[in-house]
């Protein structure tokens, strides 16, 4: 939550947020790396490391998407076929998100970002885990304007895209590497209900 101060009352302006849920162990994304003072995973670090994730400097614009699948009866000499229902299908969301790095912080945040969306989209691997080896991408929360719009929203992240065009400026960040002064992109995402809380909190 951001307050913002001008002319008149101050309003407080809540924002858009894609984090891990609380408790997940960050040994399964290597803690030492977040921990490190060179790894721009330590820009997404939350409530005093508990949660790592995006907490969007712009609200992010919003593509729902939604299905119900039907199924049909074949009848014969009808001119209209009944349909039945078969299932409604996990609704999808994209996000259209900007940044901008207009501020060393700024810089390291679009750092941060890029570096979170590539690391929490693949799995535990390698030889060297052999406790988290296998370990599919966590289920995230998404958050964003309140109780009957998303709120702690269990999700996983299909897909993500940014656009570096090469046409904008370029600053360094603190973590030796350069990032462009505004990048657009998307992030898409699925919800993920677990059946037993579907049954039992339905």
């Amino acid at each position: 939550m951001v307050s913002l101060t001008g002319s008149g009352r101050s309003a407080k302006v809540k924002k858009a947020k894609l984090v891990t849920k609380a408790g997940y162990d960050f040994k399964a994304i290597g803690d030492y790396k977040i921990l490190k003072k060179t790894s721009p995973l330590r820009e997404m670090v939350l409530d005093q490391f508990n949660r790592i994730g995006i907490i969007f400097p712009y609200n992010p614009t919003l593509n729902l998407q939604a299905a119900v699948t039907y199924g049909q009866y074949d009848l014969t000499h009808t001119n209209y076929q009944p349909h039945f229902y078969s299932n409604t299908q996990n609704q999808q969301i994209t996000l259209g998100i900007n940044l901008t790095a207009t501020t060393l912080e700024e810089a390291n945040y679009m750092c941060g970002i890029m570096w979170f969306l590539r690391t929490i989209t693949k799995m535990s691997f390698g030889k060297g885990d052999k406790e988290f080896s296998g370990m599919p991408p966590p289920v995230l929360e998404f958050s964003c304007y309140g109780d009957y719009q998303f709120k702690d929203v269990p999700v996983v992240i299909r897909s993500f895209s940014y656009d570096q065009s090469g046409s904008e400026d370029y600053v360094d960040t603190s973590y030796n590497t350069q990032v462009p002064t505004f990048l657009t992109g998307f992030i898409d995402i699925i919800t993920q209900y677990t059946p037993g809380k579907t049954l039992n909190k339905f």
